[in-house]
């Protein structure tokens, strides 16, 4: 509880700021825990994502469909900016090794809705590496999609990721 409690507040104190706040807890799986401590303390990765797309994810509360169906087609679109198979480009759930975060966020331009591709896209570039995991996903009905407004957003994003080149090398 206590462990929560404390997300809770590092989650709300950084919330203006361009990183994700994630707990390891019992909610996760023993074993995704062992898994995903394993691959950071071994290198096999440096930033683990979580993804609601896998089939031994967990979805407690589910989105609702236009949220999930505007999320596929960002994934879509994120893929074909990066080049990059990741199935879940905005799942909360971001996990990165010290050296991978000071790589990343010192070159991070992008401050909306799309900040997550463009990490994955600097990750990707650096020749840092990724693994996804399935999570436990609990929809939080209180955040929302301002339809057009974050869609053209997060389309004018994508299209800065890719002008953005030379920050990120």
């Amino acid at each position: 509880l206590l462990a929560h409690q404390h997300y809770q507040s590092f989650r709300e104190r950084f919330k203006k700021f361009p990183v994700n706040i994630e707990v390891l807890s019992r909610f996760v799986a023993k074993t995704e825990q062992k898994n995903i401590l394993k691959k950071i303390a071994s290198g096999l990765a440096d930033i683990i994502i979580g993804t609601r797309k896998e089939k031994l994810n967990s979805q407690i509360n589910k989105q609702p469909a236009y949220r999930r169906y505007l999320g596929y087609i960002f994934t879509k679109l994120s893929r074909i900016v990066i080049g990059v198979s990741f199935t879940d480009f905005t799942c909360g759930f971001k996990m990165f090794t010290n050296k991978a975060a000071n790589e990343i966020f010192s070159r991070q331009r992008i401050f909306n809705w799309a900040f997550d591709t463009e990490l994955l896209y600097i990750a990707k570039l650096r020749g840092i590496k990724v693994e996804e995991t399935p999570v436990v996903w609990n929809n939080n009905p209180d955040t929302k999609v301002r339809l057009l407004k974050d869609v053209i957003t997060s389309l004018i994003a994508l299209i800065q990721i890719r002008f953005n080149n030379r920050y990120y090398k």
